[in-house]
């Protein structure tokens, strides 16, 4: 185990000794980093490295669980067989992960079972929760440092997506694009929410957060929008600094008014159609709500409000065939089922209805649903004991973030949103681990940060 010296500078911030340089840092430290990095700035092409079905996520787990199982298994193991106040989350863990096994097996003579293999990294992605748990325990002012990489990381890389690198090919059916070799970047409202959350100075985010505003927009995913607008109210509303909201808020507003002014127009990549500009991006949110009114600002307005559609439909299908009869409602279809075929449209194996809580019920009928649930919701309670030990409210509002745009992409049960996830989760977490046993860790919020090292 390697130690860190920890001393707090002027700013509140934690710097560690030489003997916890980037030098010194293990290759374990290394790969997990590395995944959660590329995962974010990549999504797909990234994830989709490797030979089916062994992609990046499963070579990096066989590989620690070879190599390294103390990265894992050990902080795992140790929640369940000490009391203390990750017990719960554990043990929830344990229980998603083998009602998991058992939805694989009930697909093991399937023509689908890869699939069924596929759908089961679903539940075994929980495990990087420890890992971070691990890498969190380890070099706990780890956080802070990587995610101010990230943000610059993800802000040239999607400033470079969005104007050079992305693929703006006319495909004929966007459900059937292949993998780019540049994916689109999916952690630009991470990288701002943990830019308010981690640094203080706002002349050393000013560029990282233009950077991020603007790749934010470009994406134009809309339920990214709103993940970051509920994270970052309950970021606000915790911390009691609703005055930090008010230059991101400047920032993209600027960004939409330069845009309109200049009436800039920019193909937008093949993954997302249409075209980026202010009118583009005001009329993608309005057409979420009301299609007629999209269409005064933008002539995409229906193609904005099918992308919707495209989704809803599906999701109504999907609840009508689990409750075709008691045994479906209780456990689903099981994970080698054929998902697609319950679109209206045809569709070429897309296995997930961008929805996660109609994932759950697909193909775990509504105790999957529970199960994932009460993980989650047990993830969220150790989130927020972790904030009220802290005062760094990053952790629970990624929580947040998250469990708001869940159900309205593909996002917890793909590697490249559960993996990033579940590894920031388990490092919000670590502060945790110095509380002890269950019969201390319920001390008051001061008594409790005063037994462990300061994390911000």
């Amino acid at each position: 185990m390697i130690e860190s010296v920890l001393r707090a500078d002027k700013n509140g911030r934690t710097e560690s000794s030489s003997e916890a340089s980037v030098a010194r840092l293990s290759w374990p430290v290394w790969l997990l980093c590395g995944l959660m990095m590329g995962n974010l700035l990549m999504k797909r092409s990234f994830a989709h490295w490797g030979v089916p079905p062994l992609y990046i996520a499963e070579i990096v787990l066989l590989t620690l669980l070879l190599f390294r199982p103390d990265v894992i298994i050990q902080p795992w193991a140790q929640r369940l067989f000490r009391d203390g106040p990750l017990s719960v989350l554990a043990y929830s863990a344990v229980a998603f992960v083998l009602y998991g096994m058992l939805q694989l097996l009930r697909g093991i003579g399937d023509p689908n079972r890869m699939s069924a293999l596929q759908n089961f990294f679903f539940n075994v992605y929980v495990v990087y929760l420890f890992a971070g748990l691990w890498l969190g325990q380890k070099h706990p002012e780890l956080m802070r440092k990587l995610m101010y990489a990230l943000s610059w990381a993800m802000g040239i890389y999607g400033i470079l997506y969005l104007g050079i690198l992305a693929d703006r090919s006319q495909l004929e059916d966007l459900t059937t694009a292949p993998v780019a070799t540049f994916g689109q970047p999916g952690g630009a409202a991470i990288a701002i929410l943990s830019l308010l959350a981690f640094e203080k100075s706002w002349r050393r985010i000013s560029i990282p957060l233009l950077l991020n505003a603007c790749t934010l927009l470009g994406n134009q995913v809309r339920a990214e929008w709103l993940a970051l607008a509920a994270a970052l109210f309950v970021f606000a509303w915790l911390t009691g600094q609703f005055s930090r909201l008010l230059p991101p808020v400047l920032v993209v507003s600027g960004i939409l008014l330069v845009g309109l002014i200049t009436d800039v127009r920019v193909p937008a990549p093949n993954a997302r159609g249409g075209e980026i500009s202010t009118r583009a991006i005001v009329a993608r949110a309005v057409a979420a709500i009301d299609e007629r009114a999209a269409a005064q600002i933008s002539d995409d307005a229906d193609f904005y409000a099918a992308t919707i559609s495209w989704r809803t439909s599906w999701w109504r299908n999907i609840l009508e065939s689990i409750h075709s009869s008691p045994y479906s409602t209780l456990f689903g279809h099981g994970y080698a089922f054929a998902l697609w075929e319950l679109h209206p449209e045809p569709l070429t194996k897309i296995r997930t209805p961008h929805n996660i809580g109609m994932f759950c019920l697909a193909y775990g009928g509504w105790i999957g649903f529970l199960v994932f649930y009460f993980l989650q919701l047990q993830l969220g309670l150790c989130l927020y004991r972790a904030f009220r030990l802290t005062g760094n409210a990053f952790g629970i509002c990624l929580w947040i973030a998250f469990i708001v745009w869940a159900p309205f992409d593909n996002l917890l049960e793909a590697p490249y949103g559960a993996i990033p996830f579940y590894l920031m989760c388990g490092m919000q977490l670590a502060p945790l681990l110095s509380l002890g046993q269950d019969s201390n860790w319920n001390l008051s919020r001061e008594t409790q940060f005063q037994r462990i090292v300061p994390c911000v």
